[in-house]
């Protein structure tokens, strides 16, 4: 059955983050499937990420302005800024978001009294029969509580990460002190929710048993795009190296590729046979290391960020995608959002993990590449695909298990099931 939906999401295009493309994909679904679907997101921040060019609102997107504040503003503003703070002042930052996220939550200017005004007013005679709410941040969930308050109809609140238990921030335990104190604070926010929508078992898990709710295992998927890709421009075929391409942040140096430039430094049967990219914010924090190098600087190439159908066509230059994550126990909970992104590319996956992740749950169950647990199980992969001809290539029929638009089908045609039981 078609619904109107009211979709709430801090994060949406013309913004490139990885969050914005994901409610987009999942917008353009609903409406693909005939739904029709009103949209509340913040006004784009230009600080942080590059504009999505290509992005053409709908006439149903209700875009509400946000002050972000000088602090937020200063820290997305510049990559020297976040280097002096990882390098120097790392243990103060972790603190102030802890203190932070305990007693205002992400985004105060979000939910406010006036922007829910401000989108009662906007929605006129428009009635929703159901509210999807994304997090992070928090405050998508409290803003959109509001609205199940005032509608009456069911809620889905979708979790790409947990908020009370966030194993990269808060630690790796939900029942440590952190994580208790934080969901006392969500499960007042959540308390009316109908069903958590959630991207991972871990998440799943979490939320039937810390709060008791319904849940619904989904991948954010991929999607098509009628528009043409351009030409690819950083990465650029040769007669014999192979690419190997990794896309997305280096997450501000958490996440960084000195010990692989410090491979490609020492291994010339590497430099002679692949050529490294590495594209996406933060990466020019590790151009003076790669430029103190002899040899690997041949091989390796830094790029900043690029929009996100850019990066489709840099990937289509590409022999191998590579998924770098962190060495933190905190790892093995994630599922990174570029994961979705590689399967449409349908190039064969590197994932170097040594926390056994849910990435890398999902390249093993699916066969869509290799799995290394090390940066020396990364070297022998590398050498024996020097010689091996016979390539892992995922098949059409895994990737098309990832397309969004039939992912979401899927989930409709569960919560019509689902509501129809609760009545």
């Amino acid at each position: 059955m078609k619904k109107n939906i009211l979709y709430i999401s801090y994060h949406y295009l013309p913004s490139n983050s990885i969050g914005a493309n994901r409610s987009f994909t999942q917008v353009s679904a609903l409406r693909l499937l005939g739904n029709r679907v009103k949209l509340v997101h913040a006004s784009n921040d230009n600080s942080r990420y590059i504009t999505n060019s290509d992005h053409i609102p709908h006439e149903d997107d209700i875009s509400i302005e946000i002050d972000r504040g000088t602090i937020n503003t200063l820290y997305n503003k510049g990559s020297f800024i976040k280097s002096l703070i990882i390098r120097y002042f790392s243990f103060l930052l972790k603190f102030y978001q802890h203190l932070y996220m305990f007693f205002f939550g992400d985004q105060q200017d979000w939910d406010t009294p006036e922007n829910f005004d401000r989108v009662v007013t906007d929605l006129n005679d428009f009635e929703p029969d159901l509210i999807i709410s994304t997090c992070g941040p928090i405050e998508n969930h409290s803003f959109a509580s509001k609205f199940k308050e005032l509608y009456s109809c069911f809620w889905v609140a979708e979790y790409r990460d947990s908020w009370s238990y966030n194993p990269m921030i808060s630690g790796t335990d939900p029942s440590d002190f952190v994580s208790a104190l934080c969901r006392l604070r969500e499960r007042k926010i959540i308390h009316t929710v109908d069903l958590i929508l959630a991207v991972s078992p871990i998440i799943k898990n979490y939320y039937e048993h810390f709060f008791n709710k319904k849940t619904y295992l989904i991948f954010s998927g991929w999607m098509d795009s009628e528009k043409t890709l351009p030409e690819p421009v950083f990465t650029f075929k040769h007669p014999v190296k192979k690419n190997i391409l990794h896309l997305g942040s280096m997450l501000l140096g958490k996440r960084s590729p000195i010990p692989l430039i410090n491979l490609f430094e020492r291994n010339a049967l590497l430099r002679e046979n692949y050529n490294m990219h590495f594209i996406g914010r933060d990466t020019n924090l590790f151009k003076s290391h790669l430029e103190n190098t002899s040899y690997a600087k041949s091989s390796i190439f830094l790029e900043n960020e690029i929009s996100f159908m850019q990066s489709r066509a840099e990937g289509t230059n590409a022999d191998f995608l590579l998924l770098l994550m962190m060495d933190h126990p905190g790892e093995q909970h994630v599922v990174t959002g570029k994961i979705y992104e590689y399967i449409f590319l349908q190039k064969p996956i590197i994932i170097i993990d040594s926390q056994s992740s849910e990435a890398s749950k999902i390249v093993s169950k699916y066969n869509l590449g290799y799995i290394c647990k090390s940066i020396d199980d990364f070297e022998d992969l590398l050498i024996s695909l020097c010689k091996d001809y016979d390539v892992l290539k995922p098949s059409i029929e895994v990737r098309n298990q990832f397309n969004v638009l039939h992912t979401i089908e899927k989930f409709m045609r569960h919560l019509d099931q689902f509501s129809s039981k609760q009545h």
